[in-house]
Formats: C-alpha cells, structure tokens, sequence
C-alpha cells in the first residue's frame, strides 16, 4: 500500500507490518490487521487525506468478465452466493480478481487519473477516490432509508386493507379487526412514526442535494443526520412491521401479503453501513469529543462510570467497552433522538 516516501523508517516499518496481507486475509483478519496499524500509529485516521501521495487509493474500473465465447476471462472467479430468503435478483454473485492485470484505459477517469508513471490527477479538481465512495455512500444510505420506510408503508396499507374488512366477533354484535384495541393502536403508532421519519428523511434529502448541487462534500453534521436517518428509519421500520406481524394472526403466514418479503429490511439493516456499526461509530466519537446536549451528556456519564468501574475491576479498555454494550448503544439513542429533534425544528422553519 504504501508509495515512495521521504521517511524511509516508516516505509520499513510499514512493509514489515503489511507485506503478509493478501487475497488470502479474511475480513475479520483484515480488519484485525487495519486496528493494530491505527494503534500502534503506522496508520493514522487522517493520513491518507494528510499525505495522499504516501499511499495508494482504491480506483474503480470497468472490464468485461467474460470473453465474447462466454467464458471467464483468466483471473476472474465467479460463484452463486446460494439461494437467500429474499432478493435473489440482488447481490447473488462472489466475484473474485486474482492476478488480473486491468488495461489503463478501463480506469474510470472522470474526477481522478493516473498516469503511465503512477501520477495522480484530478481533472474536476481536487475531489479523491474516497470522496466520490464517500458520495455514493451518503446517496445510498438516504436511499436505503427511504426504500425501508416504502417497504413499511406499503406493508401496513395493504395489511389495513385486509384489517378494515375483516369482521370479528364481539360482544354486542361484530366488529373489524382493525378496531381490536392493540391493532388499533398499531396502525396508530405506525402513521405517527412513519410520517415523522419520513419528514426528517425527506429535510436530509434536500440539504444534501444542495451540495451535491455545488459538488461538495456534505459537512459533518449533515454526514452525521444521514446516518441517524438510515438507522432510524431502517429500525423504525423492522421493529413496526414486526409488531404488526404479532397481532394480525395467520393473515401474516400467507403468501402474498407482504410478511413474507420482512428479510427485506434485514437487508437495509446492514446496507450501506450496519446498523450497530454507525451507532458504536457515534458512541465513540461523543466518548472522545465530548457531548454537545443533555441527553447526550447524562447517557455519556453513566457510560464512563460503568467503564471505570469495571477498569477498576481489572478489564482493559475495550473489554470494558463491550461489557456495557447497552449503555454505548444508550449513548447512541441520546444522539440520534438529538440530531432527529433539530433537523425536524429546523425544517419546520422552512
């Protein structure tokens, strides 16, 4: 990874701790691997965009797998993931490039080049490779909130349908299924929700096309309300629909009716960044910056208290981080709930 440098320690040092790393390493391992390069300071978070020249970026490209026989093109590997409960027009291939040599003219070079010499360039200006990733990400996080959020309204019409309809008995004379107390109460809850996540997904939406009008790169906390809503919204959606399954009996065993696509939102759940992984990202990140509201600030302290009194107990930092789990994810809440109440003020401004 590492190009040439004026500090030749740190390329040494560099090598010895990466030349190992292959198409062999698992992620796991892999990840293990980026983690002990960060602490023991090879790698910092800010390097890359520090000192770009000191390390190679990925760089996206576009090649035909296939030869005009049909058949794959030496160092190319294809596999059929196997069958899924959901989705399998989606994501249902391993792809694999071992010593694949790729033409320099297949090189996406739109924003960055790269010479015959290895010279980066920027014809649209200085905009990176992970800062078009970065993009996308955003784009695709906002986009998969929205596609959950469909999913859930979708659900609960057609199950409200189906609930208006059906006739129950009661004392006193017949009833609907919709007008049982609990799944009342559901469909309720569900249209207070659903609304509220989908105004403050709907603000997000516009404020970051206003930079990518301008082609910029979204500030930090509009990068961080995107986040809030793709986890909000995708776990609103899966804890609503799943409480609706609970209550509309076998109506929700058939086929047909909407239940049996549920693993859709298991899918949102980890797309364009899981859901536990953002919200252990914003615990950190409060940990370390400190708290900018009240809620956040009370869930922070009865966070480290915890994790001083299991250090004092004798476990290390992160086995003290893991231990208490539910109050980092607490943390998490306090700092969603906070980004939700101020976009949501702010757009009833406009």
């Amino acid at each position: 990874m590492a190009s040439q440098y004026h500090d030749q320690a740190w390329v040494q040092k560099w090598k010895q701790s990466t030349d190992d790393i292959g198409d062999g390493m698992t992620y796991q391992q892999a990840a293990t691997r980026l983690r002990q390069l960060i602490n023991t300071k090879l790698l910092t978070l800010t390097d890359i965009q520090d000192d770009p020249e000191r390390f190679f970026e990925a760089h996206p490209f576009l090649v035909s797998l296939r030869d005009a026989n049909g058949n794959l093109k030496a160092g190319v590997e294809a596999k059929d993931m196997g069958k899924k409960t959901v989705g399998n027009d989606l994501d249902n291939a391993l792809l694999t490039f071992k010593n694949f040599k790729v033409p320099r003219e297949t090189l996406l070079a739109r924003f960055v080049t790269v010479d015959a010499n290895g010279k980066v360039s920027f014809p649209q200006g200085n905009m990176r490779t992970m800062d078009m990733i970065g993009q996308r990400l955003f784009t695709g996080r906002i986009a998969v909130a929205q596609a959950g959020l469909a999913f859930a309204n979708g659900l609960f019409a057609t199950t409200r349908q189906f609930a208006s309809g059906k006739k129950c008995w009661a004392p006193g004379g017949d009833t609907t299924l919709i007008q049982v107390p609990q799944i009342k109460a559901i469909f309720e809850r569900a249209d207070k929700e659903l609304a509220i996540l989908s105004t403050f997904i709907k603000t997000v939406e516009l404020q970051l096309s206003e930079y990518l009008r301008k082609r910029q790169l979204p500030d930090l906390a509009l990068q961080q309300a995107i986040a809030v809503g793709k986890v909000k919204c995708i776990e609103g959606a899966i804890e609503l629909c799943h409480s609706l399954k609970q209550e509309v009996g076998s109506y929700a065993l058939m086929a047909g009716t909407g239940f049996e696509q549920l693993d859709f939102l298991n899918c949102c759940k980890f797309a364009e960044g899981d859901s536990r992984i953002l919200m252990q990202k914003m615990a950190r990140d409060i940990f370390s910056k400190g708290p900018s509201t009240a809620l956040e600030k009370d869930a922070l302290n009865k966070l480290k208290a915890s994790i001083g009194k299991d250090m004092k107990a004798g476990l290390g930092k992160k086995d003290a981080w893991d231990n208490n789990y539910l109050l980092v994810y607490g943390l998490a809440e306090a700092h969603m709930q906070g980004v939700m109440e101020k976009t949501l003020k702010g757009a009833s401004k406009l």
